[in-house]
């Protein structure tokens, strides 16, 4: 259950510049939108992370180091095969509760919301951010809204779509009924 109301603001933050940039684009780093989530499963809970909220993964994933520190046993766990990064990836998946926080370093017993969600971890793992949020795990539980100018995004109930644009859009037959919390 959420201790504030939403929607949540989080600012977008800067990413180390990426190596073999000409000097002129070099300048900027990159921005990014992220928020701090944590983990937990089976009674163990994983250190507060960054996560990239990243609208065009179709899976929530994790670094490996997560896995250690909630003390998830993966080895009977059938290995998936996903492209990520332009080359194909070997992920285990798991169930896991998600906390969503309003900062890294905030009041620890605090969550904004927390959800379960089946995430994705790797064997290695080569990004910045210790989690990303994609369409499935993050995505279908809240709406998102990106504001690059600002540069800064929302995070809102999963209805605040519906209720903004007054629209439902109609499932499709083989489509994933509707998400409700």
């Amino acid at each position: 259950m959420p201790v504030a109301e939403s929607p949540w603001i989080f600012r977008y933050v800067e990413e180390s510049p990426s190596r073999g940039l000409a000097p002129r684009e070099a300048r900027q780093p990159p921005l990014r939108p992220v928020v701090p989530v944590r983990l937990r499963a089976l009674g163990e809970v994983g250190p507060r992370v960054t996560a990239l909220v990243d609208s065009g993964s179709e899976r929530t994933l994790a670094a490996p180091g997560l896995v250690r520190a909630l003390r998830l046993d993966l080895d009977g766990v059938p290995t998936t095969t996903l492209g990520i990064g332009g080359k194909p990836r070997q992920v285990r998946f798991a169930d896991v509760e998600m906390e969503l926080f309003r900062d890294l370093l905030g009041d620890p017993e605090t969550c904004l919301d927390s959800w379960m969600a089946h995430v994705g971890f790797f064997d290695t793992w080569e990004p910045p951010w210790a989690v990303v949020l994609g369409q499935v795990g993050f995505f279908d539980r809240f709406t998102v809204t990106f504001n690059r100018s600002v540069p800064a995004l929302a995070v809102e109930s999963w209805d605040a779509f519906d209720q903004r644009f007054g629209v439902q859009i109609e499932e499709v037959g083989h489509a994933q009924p509707r998400f409700q919390p």
